[in-house]
């Protein structure tokens, strides 16, 4: 019985939290998002703006949850060099694409990778970007020598493996979210007058001539 509560106990939120060398940045965030409830609700300060940022960064701090994962919107996480070596989630195809190309074309540093183009003739480029094509076409792109993951690679490794605040934060990085929250909010609290007056439609339409 008792082992069963210690497994239990194990399990929770509190002793993740507690086990990692930075439970204090949680405690610290729960007192902030505590004090934005406050805020919202006690004091009807801004409740529209404070109880959705306090909501989310509630979810955002939950320990152990895995509802964000940053990681997968960097491009380290898919291709990424250490210690002279290609690691990530792409590094087989990255790996395999430089085994098909020559050495030259590319260095491979302690932490970094570049590829060098400038001495090409426009078909050996096009040779090389075909085979770039072949193997991570669909997934990166190369931009002043440098490899960058593209979005569409991100959004289906979101949809794919990420949790629900992934999803949130690829609204946020996509600039949908923003737009519709400033909106939504605008067309509650400004319209709220115009709805109880109808009046003043004649006094704003005549500010905007």
């Amino acid at each position: 019985m008792l082992d069963a509560i210690l497994d239990f106990l194990g399990k929770t939120g509190f002793a993740k939290m507690f086990a990692e060398t930075n439970w204090w940045q949680y405690l610290v965030m729960y007192v902030i998002v505590g004090v934005l409830f406050y805020l919202a609700i006690v004091k009807k300060f801004e409740p529209l703006l404070l109880m959705p940022i306090a909501f989310g960064m509630l979810l955002a701090n939950l320990p152990g949850a895995e509802l964000i994962h940053l990681e997968y919107f960097f491009d380290d996480y898919y291709i990424s060099v250490v210690d002279g070596e290609v690691t990530g989630s792409l590094s087989a195809a990255m790996n395999t694409f430089l085994d098909s190309i020559q050495p030259t074309l590319y260095t491979l540093g302690e932490d970094s990778l570049t590829f060098n183009l400038q001495a090409l003739s426009a078909k050996d480029v096009e040779i090389f970007n075909s085979l770039f094509v072949m193997y991570l076409g669909e997934s990166a792109t190369i931009t002043d020598g440098a490899v960058h993951i593209r979005m569409s690679h991100i959004i289906k490794e979101v949809v794919n493996n990420g949790g629900l605040l992934d999803v949130l934060y690829l609204g946020v990085k996509l600039g949908v979210y923003p737009s519709l929250i400033f909106l939504g909010v605008g067309a509650m609290t400004d319209f709220s007058p115009l709805i109880a007056n109808p009046k003043s439609l004649l006094m704003g339409a005549g500010a905007q001539l």
